[in-house]
């Protein structure tokens, strides 16, 4: 890899991202109000202890659903609806999954929850749909969301869809988030049922995005060179706290969108190489991160929090650790890789059930 790519992928791991907000004791463990909280009246369901039997369940049987989530759970699953996903409402379910910053430049790489065969492995679901949106790896919030909106109403043209589900990931979250202020401010808000699925998802931005606004800048001439977008321009503004908070001051999430956030955390010496750095940096100021993200800031202010998993921010979504190149493994790999499949698997049992 040379010292340019090499740069590049410090410069996507600053990006690949986003959340954050207040300030708190270092080392606090405490779920904290974020920004989004105060701007809303909160409604956040804590609904990690019914989660985690249905994540046990899409699991492989080598897998013990106590290695994968914080704080581990004292399991005794039990049969349950939410265990299998709906067939009926499977038929009529087209699922866009919604990718981060950067995701033009790697490929199904940086798809969140695809593999090599793309999203084939999720077939048996039945589902109406089910697709990564093509968007702008280094579009702004503005240009993205638009962009989102118009597939969302393709989608909802079709006959056969009776429910839209969004699963966002980092950016790709207030990407969907601006889609649905977009479309409602409209009036063109689809009749169907909505849902909006969180993971890791950039609710409040990132300091990063402010702490490291120049090596962004000088870098991003690189990443034309790996057959990555133009630059929007605000993009990397557009995941700041303060540009995330002044977003939720003049928009409201639409008052039938069914929320879920899961959220990702490791301690700084289990982050891959290229994120401890990062990681570090975020322990620091509040505690607990996935080497982007101060935890608390990545969940959505309403709705139903459902896991808080043992991975790092790229490890819970991206299919890094099958990535051709050794060295990028290296820097963006550390230890077991997540089953992701697995936690989409249960996501989509939870949300279609």
């Amino acid at each position: 890899m040379t010292p340019r790519r090499s740069a590049l992928l410090a410069l996507g791991s600053a990006g690949l991202s986003g959340c954050v907000g207040l300030q708190a004791p270092p080392g606090s463990d405490a779920l904290v109000p974020s920004p989004a909280d105060l701007l809303t009246p909160s409604r956040l369901l804590d609904r990690r202890a019914a989660f985690a039997p249905v994540l046990a369940q899409a699991l492989a049987p080598e897998h013990a659903v106590s290695d994968w989530l914080h704080p581990a759970p004292a399991l005794a699953p039990t049969p349950s609806a939410r265990h299998r996903v709906d067939a009926r409402r499977a038929a009529g379910a087209s699922v866009l999954l919604v990718p981060g910053l950067f995701n033009d430049c790697l490929g199904t790489h940086a798809q969140p929850f695809a593999n090599a065969r793309g999203y084939s492995d999720f077939a048996d679901l039945g589902l109406a749909g089910m697709r990564c949106v093509a968007l702008p790896g280094r579009g702004s919030v503005a240009h993205n969301g638009a962009l989102l909106a118009a597939e969302m109403r393709v989608e909802a043209d079709r006959p056969e869809v009776q429910e839209l589900v969004l699963i966002g990931y980092s950016k790709g979250v207030p990407d969907a988030l601006h889609a649905l202020a977009v479309l409602q401010a409209s009036g063109a808000l689809p009749a169907q049922r909505l849902s909006l699925v969180s993971v890791a998802g950039a609710v409040m931005g990132t300091p990063l995005a402010s702490r490291f606004a120049e090596l962004y800048d000088w870098l991003s001439p690189a990443a034309r060179l790996l057959g990555c977008s133009a630059a929007d321009g605000p993009e990397l503004d557009d995941l700041r706290p303060e540009a995330r908070a002044r977003w939720w001051q003049a928009h409201a999430l639409p008052p039938d969108l069914a929320c879920y956030s899961v959220i990702a955390q490791r301690d700084p010496p289990q982050l891959p190489p290229a994120l401890r750095p990062f990681g570090r940096l975020l322990a620091e100021q509040v505690g607990r991160n996935d080497g982007q993200l101060h935890t608390r800031d990545a969940l959505l202010p309403r709705g139903e929090w459902l896991a808080e998993v043992r991975a790092d921010h790229w490890g819970v979504a991206l299919d890094m650790d099958a990535h051709p190149n050794p060295l990028v493994r290296a820097g963006a790999v550390q230890g077991a890789p997540f089953p992701r499949s697995a936690l989409l698997r249960a996501l989509l049992a939870w949300v279609l059930s």
